[in-house]
Formats: C-alpha cells, sequence, structure tokens
C-alpha cells in the first residue's frame, strides 16, 4: 500500500490472488475496488506456491 503515496493521485492496479482472503480484506480495507480481472495459466500444473504469503503481483500481462 505504500506505493500509493507515491502515485501522485494517479490510478494503482494490483493483482490481487483471489484465493488469498487476507490480501482481499486488505484492499477492501482500503476501499479499493475490482476494474479488471487477470487469469493466470500454467503450461504444465500449477506451481506449488505458499498463497498466503502473496497479497499482489507486480508484473501484469507478460506475454
Amino acid at each position: 500500500m505504500a506505493l500509493c503515496s507515491y502515485s501522485e493521485n494517479q490510478n494503482v492496479y494490483i493483482d490481487v490472488p483471489n484465493i488469498n482472503q487476507q490480501a482481499i480484506n486488505l484492499v477492501e480495507n482500503y476501499q479499493m475496488q475490482c476494474v479488471f480481472e487477470c487469469v493466470r495459466m500454467y503450461s504444465v500444473r500449477e506451481p506449488n506456491v505458499d498463497w498466503k504469503n502473496i497479497f499482489g503481483v507486480t508484473s501484469l500481462e507478460l506475454g
């Protein structure tokens, strides 16, 4: 959320993993709203990731 202090009143977009309820609660607490959604696709299988520690993805729409 510290990024917002550098945004100079510009929009800040965060891709919040929808399987991390704590991350969703955090952005809702700051009254942020959903304006788009990203889809995660894996070529073989979903990676073994502990999603409870990931609150936002920093790179969007690679590829």
